[in-house]
């Protein structure tokens, strides 16, 4: 992707880097072309995504666990910051090498096996409940190369698909490149004012953003995002302002979709606030989409219409 090879001098597109598809199906395909070329030798089926939120709600309804690198045990208040400071630096005090700083989290999934498999059938039911709505709210994904069931997981709203059948939409997209988990400390708003004009409908939206650390860690720091706003193909931008690189926006077509991209920096403790504005031709068209980014908690969104 240019933005890569633009905002961060990378030259290689590593499995490690594979979402970046804001459509997942498209991103499933990538995950297992670059596992084969990087040398991987399974007959790949699938791809299920996990995010970083499913741990903690596992951990509230099995308790605390401990691992051989967590003797003092795992809670859902800090398994996702000591896991993290294992993976990023603990592990260096550890004595291990880069390639053993995974062990941790094989331990942590291991352990986390085998408490589920330990609990009764009714309890796995209830699991199998708090599944269904993880996957619901976009924080598990599924896709599967089989057409049929790829299908129903579709009807089920599981596979992280860009709506293209909406005329009527918005997503925002945000993806870290800072490297660093500093999107664990990121507060995201968008406030949207419509007005009826001669062009159909109006917007100006206003992207909110707030760095809630207090000061930089080392899991945490300035937050630089390339964001993508998708919109109705038929739209029109006529001005982003508040991003980086000198105001630069990459203007093209995904998945059906108009995507404007660009880069948005919040440095520790502070906020920033983008505000793109466009217009759209079908004034009748009154019914709005908003596709939600996988991942994320939840996007708080205040709509005034004129």
């Amino acid at each position: 992707p240019m933005a890569y090879k633009n905002m961060l001098g990378v030259t290689k597109w590593q499995l490690r880097d594979a979402n970046w598809d804001p459509d997942f199906p498209t991103t499933a395909e990538k995950i297992i072309e670059l596992y084969q070329l990087e040398g991987g030798e399974k007959d790949i089926l699938g791809v299920i995504a996990i995010d970083s939120h499913v741990l903690p709600m596992l951990l509230d309804y099995l308790g605390e666990i401990k691992t051989e690198t967590f003797p003092n045990g795992l809670t859902s208040d800090n398994v996702l910051w000591r896991l993290q400071y294992e993976l990023n630096v603990g592990f260096l005090e550890d004595g291990l090498s880069r390639d053993q700083r995974k062990q941790a989290f094989k331990e942590v999934f291991n352990t986390v096996v085998e408490k589920i498999e330990d609990t009764s059938w009714t309890e796995r039911r209830q699991l199998l409940q708090y599944m269904q709505d993880w996957a619901d709210n976009k924080h598990i994904l599924v896709y599967h190369r089989n057409s049929q069931v790829q299908t129903y997981m579709n009807t089920l709203g599981w596979t992280g698909k860009i709506n293209q059948e909406a005329d009527h939409y918005f997503a925002l997209i945000d993806a870290n490149l800072g490297a660093l988990k500093t999107d664990y400390v990121m507060e995201r708003s968008v406030d949207m004012n419509i007005q009826d004009c001669e062009q159909g409908l109006c917007y100006e939206t206003t992207l909110k953003y707030h760095n809630t650390q207090d000061e930089a860690t080392k899991l945490t720091d300035d937050y630089i995002s390339y964001t993508r706003v998708l919109l109705p193909k038929e739209a029109v931008i006529t001005n982003v302002q508040g991003i980086g690189r000198n105001g630069q926006v990459d203007i093209e077509m995904l998945h059906e979709r108009l995507s404007a991209g660009f880069q948005v920096i919040v440095p520790v403790g502070e906020k920033q606030e983008v505000t793109v504005q466009y217009h759209y031709p079908q004034q009748a068209q009154r019914k709005l989409y908003i596709q939600k980014q996988p991942g994320i908690k939840e996007l708080p969104i205040s709509i005034q219409y004129n």
